[in-house]
C-alpha cells in the first residue's frame, strides 16, 4: 500500500498554492498518493479560533516578503493577486464538485493558475466561469454542481474533520496521523512519507518469508491489511463526517478472516487489502 499524503488546502491561501506546486515530485520521490482535502479556510479560522496574518500589518508586509522567497526557491510564478484577499466559498465546493464529476486535476491546476499565476478576480463568478472554459472544463456543468447539497456537505465536512484532526491553517498536511502545517514543513512530510512506505513493505515480507518457512508444516500465513476505518462506536465519535460505505463493516471483515481460516490448502491466499469501496488508493 503506498503511503498517503492528505493535502488539506484552499485555493485563496497563496502558501497552498507553493505547496501544490511540490507535490508532484513529492509524490514521484517517495510513492506517496496524494490525497487532496478541500477546505474553507476563513471556516476553519473561526472554527479554532485563529486569524489570518493579514490582520496585523507587520505580518502582512513579511508574509509578502515571504511568498517571494518561497516562489524563487521553488521556481513558480509569484503568487501575487491585487483582489486577494476574496470568499473563496464558490471555489472551494468547486473542487469538491469537481472531484464528485471526476474532473478535479484540470480544475485544480486551473483554479490554482488563475488565481495566483494570473492574477484574476475569482470572487466573480463570470471570471470563474471563464477561466474554467479556457481550462477546457465544462464550467456551467461544475458551478452548477458546486451549488448542490452534496458538494456544499462535503466541503463542511472536510473543514470540520481538519478541525477536528488538530488544523488551525492551510497547508495542512497528515501522513497518518501525523500533521504538518505549512509549505516549509515539506521536508518532513517527505521524510513521514518515505518511512511509511517501507515500513507497510517490511510487513509484507515478514508474512512471505512467514508463509515460506511455516506453510511446508501446513500453517497458513496471512497479511491481512485493514485500510480504513471500522464502523465501531468510537470511530463514529470521533469521524462523525463519515458515511457508512465509507468504513469497513466488522462482520464483514470477521467473514474474511473465516474465509482465510477454512481456505483449502491448494489455493491458501498470502496477502489481502481489506477497504471500503469508496476508498481511493
Amino acid at each position: 500500500m503506498a503511503p498517503r499524503v492528505e493535502f488539506f488546502f484552499d485555493y485563496g491561501s497563496p502558501f497552498s498554492y507553493l505547496a501544490d506546486s511540490q507535490l508532484k515530485e513529492l509524490a514521484a520521490r517517495t510513492g506517496a498518493e496524494v490525497v487532496y482535502r478541500p477546505i474553507l479556510l476563513g471556516g476553519l479560522l473561526r472554527e479554532t479560533g485563529n486569524s489570518s496574518p493579514l490582520a496585523v500589518e507587520a505580518k502582512r508586509r513579511y508574509m509578502t516578503a515571504d511568498l517571494q522567497r518561497w516562489a524563487r526557491r521553488y521556481a513558480v510564478p509569484p503568487p501575487v493577486n491585487e483582489h486577494f484577499p476574496i470568499n473563496t466559498i464558490r471555489l472551494m465546493r468547486g473542487a469538491v464538485a469537481a472531484q464528485q464529476a471526476g474532473l478535479f486535476p484540470g480544475y485544480h491546476r486551473a483554479i490554482f493558475d488563475a488565481f495566483w499565476a494570473r492574477g484574476l478576480d475569482l470572487g466573480d463568478a463570470g471570471v470563474m466561469r471563464e477561466a474554467l472554459e479556457q481550462a477546457g472544463l465544462d464550467a456551467a456543468r461544475l458551478m452548477a454542481m458546486s451549488e448542490e447539497q452534496a458538494a456544499k456537505d462535503e466541503l463542511r465536512r472536510n473543514t470540520a474533520e481538519a478541525a477536528r484532526r488538530g488544523a488551525f491553517g492551510a497547508p495542512t498536511f497528515f501522513v497518518g496521523d501525523e500533521m504538518f502545517w505549512g509549505n516549509d514543513r515539506l521536508e518532513f512530510v517527505e521524510r513521514a512519507a518515505a518511512a511509511f512506505g517501507p515500513a507497510k513493505f517490511a510487513l509484507r515480507g515478514l508474512g512471505q518469508v512467514m508463509a515460506r518457512e511455516l506453510a511446508p508444516q501446513g500453517i497458513h500465513v496471512a497479511y491481512v491489511n485493514i485500510d480504513g476505518p471500522i464502523d465501531m462506536p468510537v470511530i463514529r465519535q470521533l469521524r462523525p463526517e463519515l458515511k457508512p460505505q465509507e468504513m469497513l463493516a466488522p462482520a464483514a471483515i470477521a467473514e474474511t478472516y473465516c474465509h482465510l481460516a477454512q481456505q483449502e490448502r491448494s489455493a491458501w491466499t498470502q496477502e489481502i487489502d481489506l477497504r471500503p469501496f469508496t476508498e481511493k488508493f
